[in-house]
Order: structure tokens, then C-alpha cells, then sequence
């Protein structure tokens, strides 16, 4: 379940949709288009637990554990898999190293980062909420979202979605 911020966040942005005739905010009018922080008005401390929790929801019901365990086991996984090399010294990601930011993109831009493109799932598994990426070193791994990537693929879905982008500093950077 998303965070209450979370759900007041989309509800503005629909508000405002409204307001202005639109079903839904397109473009660059549409908040959080580009690049920007995850949550106006909301500290990133709270924008990094708000996507902790949202991840925990999704994938922290195979081992208990808090939902930063959740993320920080996502992370290991992904990464132990696209740079084994990186894998041994990564980072525990918290909000002290981590500046969580909003992307809105083009759906298939976000497919490159997904795998077994071939296996997409036949009906929509998307619950609405961003994908999460995180970006370490210059290297994007998807953390939440493959399924969603591969059924956009494989049915050339060529409409927006949002990501929550986390962008791990290294120990020592500014």
C-alpha cells in the first residue's frame, strides 16, 4: 500500500487534471515531467522511506525483514547480477546517501533496463505506481517494474510513466 503523502500526491495531480479539462496531465505540465525531486514539499528523507515501504509491499513478503532491508536486498540482487564485480563492496543505501528523484519518460524508454523481453505478460500488471531504478555508478538498475517493462514492449505502449530514481552517492562525494 502506498504511503498517505503518496496518495495526496496523486490526488493533486489528478485535481489538477481535472481543473484544467484534461483526463490526465500530459507533457511537460505534468508535475513531476522530467526530472525533479520524488515528492514536492516532502524531504528526502521521506521520499526515501515513502518508496522503502512501497517496495516492501511488492517484494518483502518471501524473507521478513524491514522495508530498507527490502530495498537494500533488491539492490545487492540486481546489481550481483549486471556488475558482479561492484557486487562485493556495494553501499548500504540509506537516506543519507541516496537523492530520490521523480522521472516521468516515455514508457519504452524505461524497456531497455528490463530482461526476458521476449516472456512479456499478456495482460496489464500495472498498479499505477512509478518503477524504481537505481542509479549507481552511471549504471541503471530496475528494481521494480520488469513486468510492467516487458508488457509494454511487448504491446509498443508509447504512453508516459514515472520512476522513482535513486541516485547512490558514493562514500566520500558530495
Amino acid at each position: 500500500m502506498a504511503s498517505p503523502s503518496m496518495f495526496y500526491a496523486v490526488l493533486r495531480d489528478r485535481i489538477a487534471a481535472l481543473k484544467t479539462g484534461r483526463s490526465e496531465p500530459q507533457g511537460p505540465d505534468r508535475p513531476g515531467y522530467g526530472h525533479g525531486p520524488a515528492t514536492a514539499g516532502h524531504t528526502n528523507a521521506e521520499a526515501f522511506q515513502a518508496v522503502c515501504r512501497m517496495l516492501d509491499d511488492r517484494h518483502g513478503r518471501k524473507i521478513p525483514s524491514t522495508p530498507q532491508g527490502t530495498l537494500n536486498r533488491l539492490f545487492s540482487k540486481h546489481l550481483a547480477t549486471h556488475q558482479p564485480a561492484w557486487a562485493g563492496n556495494a553501499p548500504e543505501l540509506t537516506d543519507e546517501n541516496v537523492w530520490v528523484t521523480r522521472e516521468t519518460r516515455p514508457k519504452l524508454s524505461f524497456v531497455g533496463l528490463s530482461r526476458r523481453l521476449e516472456s512479456g505478460p499478456k495482460i496489464s500488471v500495472d498498479g499505477g505506481h512509478p518503477i524504481v531504478i537505481a542509479r549507481y555508478r552511471g549504471l541503471d538498475l530496475l528494481l521494480d517494474g520488469n513486468k510492467r517493462c516487458r508488457f509494454w514492449y511487448r504491446h509498443a505502449d508509447r504512453g508516459l510513466h514515472d520512476a522513482y530514481v535513486l541516485i547512490v552517492r558514493e562514500t566520500g562525494s558530495p
